[in-house]
């Protein structure tokens, strides 16, 4: 995820939902949007500076390719269900509309 001018982690990595869309399993830090991006079996969540937890994923990874299947296409929904821009677009048009009033 980006890092701000005052170092804290902001906004959902654009990089990770690219990955998700194209149903690459993912493996990221706990931080930011990865919060939100990543859960549900979707992708492995491994706490920062912790190299020997995300060693340890990437191997799992590595010797069960049907993990990597599974997550890749579980990433994918979530991405295609949660992030549609027509779905987005809509419920924020309903919410400026709603706070118009």
């Amino acid at each position: 995820s980006s890092i701000s001018s005052d170092g804290k982690p902001e906004g959902i990595p654009v990089s990770l939902m690219e990955a998700m869309v194209y149903s690459i399993p993912v493996i990221a830090t706990n931080s930011g949007g990865t919060l939100e991006l990543i859960g549900d079996g979707c992708g492995i969540m491994v706490e920062q500076k912790n190299s020997f937890k995300l060693a340890k994923e990437l191997k799992k990874l590595m010797e069960q390719p049907e993990l990597c299947i599974t997550q890749g296409l579980k990433g994918r929904d979530k991405i295609l269900l949660d992030f549609d821009i027509t779905k987005t677009s809509n419920q924020l048009f309903t919410l400026i509309s709603q706070t118009s009033v």
